[in-house]
């Protein structure tokens, strides 16, 4: 009994010891102050904001009416503008900006620049940690025009954690970052979340910018109909992720996404259609999605109707898959209807290319001095490249190691002489395909390297030019070259016997 009732007392001590340790961890963690707001509230009395009747009449008063740094501002479904709503600064907060779920509060910037900046110095300095919800938020400038139409982080002591969540950003601009703009060597966490981008523009980046290290997210959104001579979304040396995103009727200079140095980019059930960028013929040099340096996954989405350069524009010693996407109706000014690929590796899995265009060469895929090319399970049909062009499906040049497994091919042969595979110093292994069309392959000729074709299908075993035999371009140079040689030889024999008969003739006269 008595032994009974000791372990239940020490039992009781034990519970009673962990709830006092939990509420001591608890009690660091400073609570939330809610703040109430309301625009058209004529009286107040300071500190405001603790009942609807003595609402605080505005954002910069609401952050003044409290020492805390644990803020929640409860905007309700009212319209808010003017200067006290606008180019506020944060440092050491956490602040949460909220609208009524059922019917956003507005935000009007009304071009009098954006509505947070958060900058720091070293006297003045601490991590930010920024919620927006329920929110439209309209006509922001950014700072002095350059730096974020809505949003400017710029730090050098502080991080950052920002988060856009249900929330509607439209007729923003500024020339870095048209929504938001990022520049900070520290670590920086960017999410947006069931968000709506529209009509923003910048210059670079017209709804986000960076080029320093960030982790970016986005996710269940939309980016609809923005203008930026250089990305929508302009991403440097950060961390991507992009999944169930609709990326549509937006025009850009060089590129719509420009992911560059970002390590491992994932994106997921994407959906790219009806862009536009400007005609580019440099294959590198742009492209609806503009990916440098990346090692990139693309799944489960679908890229459409998007014109000007090739949809996909790959430049990095690293890996492009692509699993389970349809890739169709796209335009390309110049190579790639699709995909166009330097130095790296591309794989592609379940995947549907069709009726791509480009003008030139590779209607669906052009692809030069790279790594590999891998297609597995794949079909390509009604793709097509100009009058002049080459390969209406693949363009390979220069490529280590390829192979086809599983692949169909049908109706990507034009008027009888521009088939589907262009070739030329690859080798290429072939299996289990089908196509509609013996003439499947075509090679450079002229004295280039050519093909050479293994595996079970009807062109095992082939080169093109064919092993053995001479292309038409190399054998007229041997011709041309051999006269060249016969003359040279006839000019120096003459020479020599010109010179002999002179010294003969030389030696008479004396």
């Amino acid at each position: 009994m008595f032994k009974l009732k000791y372990s239940l007392i020490f039992s009781l001590f034990l519970v009673f010891g962990v709830f006092l340790g939990d509420q001591l961890v608890l009690s660091q963690v400073e609570a939330e102050t809610l703040l109430i707001l309301n625009p058209n509230i004529a009286q107040y009395t300071m500190p405001c904001g603790n009942t609807t009747d003595n609402a605080c009449p505005n954002i910069a008063v609401a952050l003044s009416a409290t020492n805390s740094t644990n803020i929640v501002l409860d905007l309700g479904n009212y319209t808010y503008t003017g200067p006290n709503n606008t180019n506020i600064n944060l440092v050491n907060i956490t602040l949460t900006v909220q609208g009524n779920p059922n019917a956003y509060a507005t935000i009007d910037l009304a071009e009098n620049g954006l509505l947070f900046s958060i900058m720091d110095s070293q006297q003045k300095h601490g991590d930010v940690v920024l919620t927006l919800q329920y929110l439209n938020i309209v006509n922001g400038t950014g700072f002095h025009g350059v730096y974020g139409g809505v949003i400017y982080i710029t730090t050098n002591y502080s991080n950052t954690i920002l988060l856009l969540e249900n929330v509607v950003i439209s007729n923003c601009n500024a020339y870095y970052g048209g929504v938001v703009s990022l520049q900070t060597t520290l670590n920086s966490y960017i999410t947006f979340s069931n968000s709506t981008f529209t009509n923003n523009s910048g210059t670079f980046g017209s709804v986000f910018y960076t080029t320093n290290f960030c982790q970016v997210n986005i996710s269940n959104s939309n980016i609809v109909g923005n203008q930026g001579n250089n990305g929508i979304i302009y991403v440097v040396n950060g961390a991507f992720k992009m999944n169930n995103v609709l990326i549509d009727s937006n025009v850009g200079g060089s590129s719509i996404l420009k992911l560059s140095n970002n390590g491992n980019v994932i994106i997921n059930n994407m959906t790219l259609t009806n862009n536009s960028v400007q005609r580019v013929v440099d294959p590198m040099g742009g492209g609806v999605m503009m990916l440098f340096q990346n090692f990139v996954q693309l799944l489960n989405s679908v890229i459409s109707n998007n014109v000007g350069s090739a949809p996909i524009s790959f430049n990095s010693i690293s890996t492009l898959v692509i699993a389970d996407t349809l890739i169709s109706n796209n335009n390309a000014s110049a190579l790639g209807g699709a995909i166009a690929l330097n130095q790296g590796e591309l794989f592609v899995t379940n995947c549907v290319f069709a009726s791509n265009y480009a003008l030139q060469s590779g209607g669906a895929i052009y692809i030069f001095d790279a790594q590999t090319l891998k297609l597995t399970n794949t079909t390509f049909t009604g793709n097509s490249v100009g009058p002049d062009g080459s390969g209406s499906v693949l363009y390979i040049d220069n490529v280590e190691f390829n192979s086809f497994k599983g692949v169909t091919f049908s109706h990507n042969l034009i008027n009888d002489s521009i088939n589907p595979i262009f070739c030329d110093d690859s080798d290429i292994e072939i299996n289990n395909i089908t196509s509609d069309t013996d003439s499947l392959v075509s090679c450079s000729n002229g004295g280039r390297a050519g093909c050479k074709f293994t595996g079970n299908y009807d062109i095992t075993e082939m080169s093109c030019p064919p092993e053995g035999r001479l292309s038409p371009g190399a054998i007229a140079g041997i011709i041309v070259g051999s006269i060249a040689g016969i003359l040279l030889l006839v000019l120096i024999v003459y020479i020599i016997k010109k010179r002999h008969h002179n010294h003969h003739k030389y030696h008479s006269y004396h």
